[in-house]
């Protein structure tokens, strides 16, 4: 009887440092997920790491500043989505992220005809056409069809327009614009003329 009772003791130990075990895990792999935690709660259990740099940004000149920005930076800003065909995708795709002027305006004031550089990943530049450039668009969109989006999907940053809304957005300029794997924008004073 003695015997019987110490391994039903054993096994409901074991069953006790088993499901610890399984909800540490499980809270683990929700707190690091790509979405960050699905339940509150979870924190208190595992705090989600410090997020990945996605994007810098560089004030040059007077007031010179550099920013670090995390996807929760991003996300924190007021979001834009719209759906368009795109000529590097098949059909209609939704996007969403904070636009490239909101975006810019963590820096304070960007200068009167400011050159805007922006940089992809892979070494890419490319200087922003200031006649492009609203309030409204373009997006640096962190969301593709409702979800993050990888390097290899052109992600996690892509600067998109909504290239069905105008001819002005399937023109060259904005084709050139629309840079993917989004790594750094830089803001210079305006170049003189020469």
């Amino acid at each position: 009887m003695r015997g019987q009772v110490w391994a039903g003791l054993r096994i409901a130990a074991l069953c006790g440092v088993a499901m610890g075990l399984f909800l540490a895990k499980s809270a683990h792999a929700q707190a690091h997920s790509p979405l960050g935690p699905q339940n509150p709660r979870l924190q208190a259990v595992a705090p989600a790491p410090s997020e990945e740099i996605l994007l810098t940004l560089e004030l040059a000149g007077e007031g010179a500043k550099n920013l670090s920005l995390t996807r929760a930076d991003l996300l924190a800003l007021p979001q834009t989505t719209f759906s368009t065909t795109t000529i590097w995708t098949e059909g209609r795709e939704s996007f969403t992220g904070p636009t490239l002027a909101d975006t810019l305006s963590l820096l304070g004031e960007v200068p009167q005809g400011a050159q805007i550089d922006m940089r992809a990943i892979n070494d890419y530049q490319v200087t922003v056409d200031h006649d492009l450039l609203s309030a409204k668009f373009p997006i640096i969109a962190l969301l593709r069809n409702g979800a993050p989006f990888s390097v290899r999907d052109l992600g996690p940053l892509w600067v998109v327009f909504p290239y069905d809304s105008e001819e002005l957005y399937r023109e060259g300029g904005a084709y050139s614009m629309s840079i993917w794997q989004l790594v750094g924008i830089r803001v210079s004073p305006a170049r003189a003329p020469t």
